[in-house]
């Protein structure tokens, strides 16, 4: 890892980072490493963009689990909250304190109505731009001299392990939510995406899963959550055929038939009983 000085990022030097694909024009004109154009997206410049990253896919995990999103901005949204500690921290560097904030601000505001957008995920953004607060400030805060808070050390200390701890913390708490199967469902519905009348919600709403009974011996009743219909089967069915017979009923896809006119998927249209179910 190179010095913090070299990447404020705590990351790769600059030859480490061309070892690993990071994107060399030269090298890429006259030696023809075009592969470095595939390669660079997927090379991190340290570990606060994987410490965002993560934080953001993780919390969008737990938090937009009945949507399907794509959660890459984290480590933007992690830059940006890395420069507001830096503003806050070392505002003294900055000369035009109103256009640097301004340009951040509007930054922000962009990539949050975005992030309100279906498919895009906003529970992302934020987990992301507070994770790389959080371990801005806690870097930073090493680095300070304890003049600057009354010979306070203790205080320098006890901020700075703190924020790095909190930083870790949150992508920790998210991932054991996964890990325990506990998803926060519906709590952050419109943080995952904004109701408008530009754009679907619920283009990115995952269907609801079906239901599968077994009232009788050698029977089975599929449930649909969407039209509230129920089918009912004869013959025992495995979880590959079932989720099969769920596609097909109760969200218009087709069954694959197998070669075994036999089998119980190849069949299942023969032999259902469709019925409603009261609301």
């Amino acid at each position: 890892m190179a010095l913090l000085r070299q990447n404020t990022l705590l990351g790769l030097g600059r030859d480490d980072l061309i070892r690993v694909g990071a994107t060399a024009t030269r090298r890429m004109i006259e030696s023809k490493q075009w592969w470095r154009l595939v390669a660079s997206p997927f090379v991190s410049a340290g570990l606060l963009l994987l410490l965002s990253g993560a934080a953001g896919a993780t919390v969008s995990a737990n938090v937009s689990s009945a949507y399907v999103t794509a959660a890459s901005s984290g480590p933007a949204f992690g830059l940006m909250g890395g420069m507001c500690a830096t503003l806050m921290l070392h505002h003294r560097l900055f000369t035009r304190h109103l256009v640097t904030v301004g340009m951040l601000g509007a930054t922000l505001a962009l990539n949050l109505w975005v992030g309100a957008t279906p498919f895009a995920d906003n529970s992302c953004n934020v987990a992301g731009f507070i994770v790389g607060m959080l371990a801005t400030i806690g870097f930073l805060m090493l680095r300070m001299r304890s003049a600057v808070f009354n010979d306070r050390e203790w205080l320098l200390r006890t901020v700075s392990i703190t924020s790095l701890g909190l930083a870790l913390l949150i992508p920790l708490l998210a991932l054991l939510g996964l890990f325990a199967g506990l998803p926060l469902d519906g709590c952050c519905d419109k943080l995952v995406c904004a109701p408008s009348k530009l754009w679907d919600c619920n283009a990115a709403q995952l269907p609801a899963p079906c239901t599968f009974l077994t009232p009788l011996p050698n029977t089975t009743t599929l449930l649909c959550p969407q039209t509230n219909t129920a089918f009912n089967y004869t013959g025992l069915y495995s979880p590959t055929e079932l989720q099969m017979l769920c596609d097909a009923n109760c969200f218009g896809a087709s069954i694959t038939t197998s070669s075994n006119p036999d089998t119980p998927s190849s069949q299942a249209g023969q032999r259902a009983t469709t019925m409603s179910v009261p609301g």
